[in-house]
């Protein structure tokens, strides 16, 4: 009896390892890629990585040609293709490896009916038009189009997706995601304008990489309640860390500092330029997270031009400036905005200009006083 049962056990024991080492041979995973230091890598990267008794490829919806003609402009402008391509995985190791970014793999409990259906689909995606594609940053890019893809082939019968929303905004995820990188971080929020406040969703939510794995690790299968992800470590609920504004402040201080101690024309001609980019990306690029940018109201670049009306007065010109600034400080308020960095800066440049205002009244009242005295 106790022969049977140990042959019983070892034949199960090599049944285990033979299907063990069959997934290890036959496997779908998502990789993510740590940040970089080009401004494009900030926010890291993901692709699908398919292992099968053949070859090992990673799917890479990331692509774009940095040699294409008018780069930055296209880039700016929204007109640069994005693609979908394949590279071998220890090629595109070894190109992580280089920049010293980090890379972490994720193996997606699939069935093998499923593996098939998205290996073929990311084929037959390669192989048509819609290999290629107009890159939004916040609503198309390398992250969520891997979410689509594996939410319109997972059959929803099987696998249990969550639709949630959540109560932050794109900004608020950016700004998180960007806490290592202040500088950076005080740009994005100059130039990201109404799309930002926008409140995210749980598949809106998967633009960032990270959050995109922590969405697939909340989806279930409806059969035994195992995770899409089985490996993700952390705690699979959604939480934005606490935003650490320290040296953005810092930063916007310096910035008053050198207003205080430079010439109101210097101010202006500065936001003339800051505004001529705003107006740019507002007006003519087809990325949706630069329209309308209530920036404008801080780096007002009609102010520059309206100095040269020799019909206005210069209170007339510092109101009008002064007015736009009020302007964003009630947009503020009342959209809530999430990066008051930016509403400080707003706060000092309104108090400079009340402060020219209040110099222009006290002169106006001295002059008024000695054309009485002189009047007697």
């Amino acid at each position: 009896m106790k022969l049977k049962f140990r042959i019983l056990s070892s034949i199960f024991f090599l049944f285990l390892i033979k299907d063990v080492s069959g997934s290890e041979k036959n496997r779908i995973s998502v990789i993510i890629c740590g940040d970089g230091d080009e401004i494009y890598s900030l926010f890291g990267h993901a692709g699908i990585r398919i292992v099968d008794e053949t070859s090992d490829l990673v799917y890479n919806f990331g692509t774009f040609d940095e040699s294409s003609p008018n780069f930055v402009s296209k880039f700016l402008k929204g007109d640069l293709l994005y693609s979908l391509s394949i590279e071998n995985y220890d090629q595109f190791i070894s190109f992580y490896k280089t920049e010293r970014r980090t890379v972490k793999e994720y193996p997606l409990t699939l069935t093998e009916s499923e593996s098939i259906k998205i290996s073929r689909s990311l084929q037959s995606i390669y192989n048509s038009s819609s290999r290629q594609y107009k890159y939004q940053f916040l609503s198309d890019n390398c992250s969520t189009r891997i979410y689509y893809v594996l939410k319109h082939i997972i059959k929803k019968a099987d696998w249990e997706f969550i639709n949630e929303k959540y109560d932050y905004s794109y900004r608020h995820c950016l700004n998180n995601s960007l806490s290592s990188h202040p500088i950076a971080r005080l740009g994005v929020n100059i130039l990201l304008g109404k799309q930002g406040e926008t409140k995210t969703n749980s598949a809106s939510i998967t633009f960032l990489p990270d959050s995109l794995i922590k969405q697939l690790a909340l989806i279930k299968s409806v059969h035994s309640t195992v995770p899409l992800i089985t490996n993700y470590l952390p705690s699979t609920e959604i939480k934005i860390d606490k935003k650490n504004y320290y040296i953005d402040i810092a930063i916007i201080l310096a910035i008053c500092t050198i207003m205080i101690f430079t010439h109101y024309k210097s101010q202006i001609i500065i936001n003339f330029f800051l505004g001529l980019i705003i107006i740019f990306l507002m007006l003519f690029s087809n990325r949706a997270e630069f329209v309308w940018n209530y920036s404008i109201l801080i780096f007002n670049p009609f102010e520059l031009p309206l100095f040269f009306v020799h019909k206005l007065t210069y209170k007339s010109k510092i109101l009008f400036s002064l007015s736009s600034n009020l302007i964003y400080i009630y947009i503020y308020i009342y959209m809530k905005i999430d990066y008051f960095p930016l509403l400080i800066l707003c706060i000092a440049l309104s108090l400079v200009k009340l402060r020219l205002l209040g110099l222009l009244n006290h002169n106006w009242l001295m002059r008024s006083k000695v054309q009485r005295y002189y009047n007697k």
